[in-house]
C-alpha cells in the first residue's frame, strides 16, 4: 500500500465504516469485558480508528505501509477525546484477558474473483485492477492512474496478495495460540454464517 494510500479513501467510500463499527461495538459487549482500549491492527488510513475514538474508546493503531499511516495520521479534525497513537511495529501478542475481533474475507468469496477485472474511479484517480485465485492465494493486479496538476497522469502498479483461511482453520489456529470462548458471525451479524458468505466475523478472549 504505497502509491494506492493517498487515494484509498476516495476509492473505498462504499465501505460502510459506520456499520462495521456498529458490529464492532455489539461484539464487545457480549464479550463482557469492558473495552477501553482499542488496539487496530492492521489499521490502513486509520478510518475505522478515528471513528472508534469519536465514540469514546482510546486508540492505538498499527500499520505497516508507512504511506498510509500517514495517511492515517492527517486525520481528526476537531474530534474531542484522546487522539489515538499511530505505530509501524509488527503485530505485538496480546495480553491476556482481551478481547480480539477481526474479520475475514470467506474463501468462497476469494476463489469467486478468479479472472474478474474491477474499475474504480473518482475525478482524479482511476483504477483499474485484476484478480487471479490458485490454491488458496488469491493475487491482485492493480494499475492506478492519478491526474497530475497539469492534467497528465502518472501510472503506478501495485500487487497485493490475499491467503483464504477456512472458517475451521482459523479457529484451529486461535485455539492453539491460547484463545477461547471464539465465536463466528456472519458479515456484521449475530447469526452463524451461512454457506454464501463473503465475510465472516471472530470475536475470542485471550486466556
Amino acid at each position: 500500500y504505497e502509491a494506492l494510500a493517498s487515494s484509498y479513501d476516495a476509492l473505498t467510500e462504499d465501505v460502510g465504516y459506520e456499520k462495521r463499527a456498529d458490529f464492532l461495538e455489539k461484539l464487545f459487549r457480549r464479550s463482557r469485558i469492558p473495552v477501553k482500549v482499542v488496539l487496530d491492527l492492521a489499521c490502513g488510513t486509520g478510518t475505522m480508528t478515528w471513528l472508534l475514538t469519536g465514540r469514546g474508546y482510546e486508540l492505538i493503531g498499527v500499520d505497516g505501509s508507512e504511506e498510509m499511516l500517514a495517511a492515517a495520521m492527517s486525520k481528526g479534525g476537531t474530534l474531542q477525546g484522546v487522539p489515538p497513537i499511530f505505530l509501524l511495529p509488527s503485530m505485538p501478542q496480546l495480553a491476556p484477558g482481551g478481547v480480539l475481533v477481526f474479520d475475514v474475507n470467506t474463501v468462497a468469496k476469494l476463489a469467486a474473483l478468479d479472472g474478474q477485472v474491477f474499475l474504480d474511479e473518482t475525478e482524479d484517480t482511476y483504477c483499474v485492477w485484476r484478480a487471479e485465485y490458485h490454491k488458496g492465494l488469491c493475487t491482485y493486479y492493480m494499475d492506478l492512474f492519478r491526474r497530475r496538476g497539469d492534467k497528465a497522469w502518472d501510472r503506478r502498479e501495485e500487487l497485493h496478495r490475499e491467503r483464504a483461511y477456512t472458517v475451521e482453520e482459523l479457529t484451529a489456529w486461535l485455539t492453539e495460540a491460547g484463545f477461547g470462548d471464539i465465536r463466528v458471525y456472519g458479515d456484521a451479524k449475530l447469526r452463524h454464517p451461512r454457506e454464501d458468505e463473503q465475510r465472516v466475523y471472530f470475536c475470542c478472549i485471550r486466556n
